[in-house]
């Protein structure tokens, strides 16, 4: 990611902590205009970081109460990081509040397939039953 931008992930992550979920659209909207349409887009070179600022900006309007952007935001995340697990239940969430039940359950479906562990296959069970949501997940705790 161009060093110019650096600071603005940074500041997305901060505003997210914070629930300044404006803020973090603004910052991760900012760099999406500039890395993903500029002329030297390289998508080899930003694939890790991208996904993480449009998972950042997908929670940011699920808190907003956006799932249409929500869910928009979480696709293109996924496609800078397709293994990405905890981002298909967020986005069958959204789907969810989309009444969209059929896409929910493919999410629902994808993130099951997770091969990262019992510790993580909790958690996305979790989420799937709905115990955390994008507005809990900073403040979930998994039962032990």
């Amino acid at each position: 990611m161009d060093e110019n931008y650096t600071g603005l992930l940074f500041s997305a992550g901060t505003n997210l902590v914070l629930g300044q979920y404006d803020r973090v659209v603004s910052d991760v909207q900012t760099v999406a205009d500039y890395v993903l349409s500029g002329p030297d887009f390289e998508p080899e070179g930003h694939m890790i970081e991208m996904g993480d600022m449009l998972a950042m900006q997908g929670i940011a309007y699920c808190n907003l109460d956006q799932p249409e952007d929500a869910a928009t935001a979480y696709t293109e995340a996924l496609r800078f990081s397709p293994d990405f697990a905890l981002l298909y239940v967020l986005r069958g969430q959204a789907r969810q509040d989309l009444d969209d039940a059929v896409a929910a359950g493919d999410d629902f479906a994808a993130a099951g397939e997770t091969t990262l562990g019992p510790e993580f296959a909790a958690w996305v069970e979790a989420g799937i039953d709905g115990e955390w949501s994008c507005k809990t997940l900073q403040t979930y705790t998994p039962p032990e």
